[in-house]
């Protein structure tokens, strides 16, 4: 509260789900802050962040939770959590912001934003929940049945069923946001009664719908909620359940190895028994737990056969629901081969170079490190973003400084800490700056059938974009291009990657 820290006993809340975890923290803490601090009123209430089971069990697909269904999903983070026994912090704060360093400036841009986006109707009014439908059926670039096909005509998931159907709140978001694009769902009867998220937004609509078989409305929201509840990252989570249906597909799992579960295509119930073993960590959940990487490197052990080959990841991330065979939507042949972080559709690379452009993971970057929403920034160039972070703060960055000195520091700082990997995996720019094998496989079906992804282009960009952005041949940073960016202390992480690649 304000400058003061506390640090308290969350045993009575180890174990809780999203939905109890909030409640006992407004009961008890938020109360009790409430009477000791002489807050009156009804003020809003204040920041929780929390993890759900998963994350307790130290399940590598597990969230940082906030607000029932906002989750910092990809990098396992609910799980670094879990591993340092938090389960959640309460931050409330009555002081003013920052000043800002030119008010009247601020104003003029703020009006900008505001115009443009209240222009754009398709976030305001369903956020990216119409995406179920159209990046499927206009792109032909969403996971279907483990990404085994991308184009579908399945008007079920489209958005209006979600809509008039399940939508309680149809405008949700942070004081002063524009495009409040967030909406919340909720089943008010049926077999699914109580089950209460977000739309669900598009990533959860193809991961834990399409890319599961499931085209159901009730259905996508009622695994929505559960991962909610249990503190998963939907994306990730959908991405192994996908990976274990493909081989139970196939044969390579069997309904004994999935502990009596008959994990059929389109089954929902049959995927939320294995979402449950896999948070407690119980039989084959115990591997699936580790991710689609891990777990696929540890069933070709047990299977005898490699099962990486139905495994659509990145560097061990789960590639996000925007496909790149039929070459329509927003990633490119390189997109998520070279990301520093791998499979995460919200920091892809150029789709096409230059590499050093106002494009990419460069201004992905940037809208990080300000701690912005691409939503609200997706109507401003990059210089006039530039020009609003400059208003704030009374600093002069220009768009040259940030592509080839600031912006680059970051991306180079993560390219040396993902390629000194560890601890028990390792990433080889020559094997893994590359596409998951299911994207040189031609599309089965749709206006783009049989497209798919040209390996000999992949080298070649490959090759350009490290060149571009100041690797050497082997994607390793270059100790020039380190020093130019003032980045202290490397040779030590250079000699370790070397070492390991034997370059």
């Amino acid at each position: 509260y304000d400058d003061k820290i506390e640090i308290r006993d969350a045993s009575k809340l180890w174990g809780l789900t999203g939905t109890e975890t909030i409640k006992a923290l407004m009961r008890n803490v938020y109360a009790e802050l409430r009477r000791r601090e002489g807050i009156r009123g009804i003020p809003k209430e204040p920041a929780i962040l929390y993890i759900g089971p998963a994350g307790e069990n130290k399940v590598r697909t597990a969230a940082v939770m906030s607000k029932l269904a906002h989750a910092a999903g990809y990098g396992g983070y609910g799980a670094v959590m879990g591993a340092k026994n938090l389960k959640a912090i309460v931050v409330k704060g009555t002081g003013p912001l920052p000043p800002v360093a030119n008010f009247e400036r601020f104003k003029e841009l703020l009006r900008v934003v505001w115009e443009r986006i209240f222009k754009v109707g398709t976030l305001r009014y369903w956020g990216t929940g119409a995406g179920g439908y159209t990046v499927g059926a206009e792109k032909s670039a969403e996971p279907i049945r483990n990404w085994q096909e991308e184009y579908h005509d399945d008007k079920r998931i489209g958005v209006l069923n979600f809509e008039f159907k399940y939508w309680v709140k149809d405008f949700w978001g942070d004081y002063g946001c524009p495009v409040t694009c967030m909406k919340l769902s909720y089943i008010k009867y049926g077999k699914y009664k109580g089950a209460l998220t977000d739309m669900p937004d598009y990533e959860l609509q193809a991961y834990l719908g399409t890319n599961l078989g499931i085209f159901s409305a009730e259905k996508i929201i009622y695994l929505a909620w559960l991962v909610d509840e249990y503190g998963l990252d939907a994306i990730n989570t959908g991405n192994v359940l996908a990976f274990a249906a493909e081989l139970y597909q196939r044969g390579i799992l069997t309904k004994e190895d999935l502990d009596g579960i008959e994990l059929k295509w389109g089954d929902a119930d049959a995927f939320a028994s294995l979402i449950k073993l896999i948070v407690e960590r119980k039989g084959i959940g115990a591997i699936l737990a580790e991710g689609t990487y891990r777990a696929a490197i540890k069933l070709s052990e047990i299977k005898n056969t490699d099962v990486l080959q139905y495994a659509v990841q990145v560097k061990g991330i789960a590639v996000g629901a925007h496909g790149i065979r039929s070459k329509i939507d927003y990633p490119g042949p390189i997109s998520y081969a070279v990301s520093v972080q791998g499979g995460d559709h919200t920091s892809t690379a150029v789709k096409e170079l230059p590499a050093r452009s106002a494009r990419g993971e460069l201004i992905s970057a940037f809208d990080d490190s300000a701690v912005v929403c691409s939503f609200t920034t997706f109507v401003l160039g990059f210089e006039e973003r530039l020009d609003f972070l400059n208003t704030v703060t009374g600093w002069n960055i220009t768009s040259e400084k940030w592509i080839n000195e600031i912006g680059l520091r970051i991306i180079h700082l993560q390219r040396l800490l993902i390629l000194l990997g560890g601890p028990d995996v390792y990433w080889d720019p020559r094997i893994h700056d590359d596409n998951p094998p299911r994207f040189y496989e031609p599309l089965p079906s749709g206006p783009a059938k049989g497209e798919k992804v040209d390996r000999n282009e992949v080298v070649e960009l490959r090759k350009k974009y490290y060149q571009e952005m100041g690797y050497d041949e082997y994607g390793i940073p270059r100790e020039e291009v380190l020093d130019k960016l003032g980045i202290t202390n490397y040779k030590t992480a250079l000699e370790k990657i070397r070492k390991r690649l034997g370059v």
